[in-house]
């Protein structure tokens, strides 16, 4: 709806694009994931939207890189700082296989 009203103000958009771009912009805005949002748009519409997909999606990346609409969803420095090694008591158990 929003990219279709934007078409309606600037005549120079075609709904289409607009539509689509508001489409990833907001999902890349709460998901964080613009890469993923550009191919899934890309194959859902036309992949000849790719490079208008492509910027649609890095814009809302860089402006809502602080902001987080999900809280539960944790940052990449967190991610990177956490270590993957595993313990001997959180190890997980071998279950012998049964012949």
């Amino acid at each position: 709806m929003v990219g279709f009203a934007l078409s309606l103000g600037f005549p120079q958009l075609y709904p289409t694009i607009s539509m689509v771009c508001m489409m990833a912009a907001v999902t890349v805005a709460i998901t964080k994931t613009p890469i993923s949002i550009t191919v899934i748009l890309s194959v859902l519409s036309s992949t000849s939207m790719v490079p208008v997909i492509l910027i649609a999606c890095i814009v809302s990346f860089l402006l809502t890189t602080d902001l987080s609409l999900v809280k539960t969803q944790r940052s990449r420095s967190e991610l990177s700082s956490e270590s993957r090694v595993f313990t001997s008591e959180s190890a997980p158990q071998s279950v012998p296989a049964e012949v």
